[in-house]
């Protein structure tokens, strides 16, 4: 599974917008907005360190089964 794909399924379940993981994890709200909704599918290794963060997720659990 990729990245991308990873966080809109988890944002989904966890009704988590493009606004809360904006202001969580310090990532500008437009480059979330993109992200959730797949008009940007690469984000650097520091972006999904910070998303990993923000939503209390071990990095190395985080990336072990996705492909970024």
């Amino acid at each position: 599974m990729a990245f991308v794909e990873y966080l809109v399924e988890y944002c989904e379940k966890h009704h988590i917008t493009a606004y809360e993981l904006s202001k969580k994890s310090g990532v500008s709200m437009t480059y979330c907005y993109r992200l959730l909704n797949k008009k940007m599918t690469n984000p650097s290794i520091r972006i999904i360190q910070l998303i990993a963060i923000a939503l209390d997720i071990n990095y190395a659990e985080f990336i072990k089964d996705i492909r970024v």
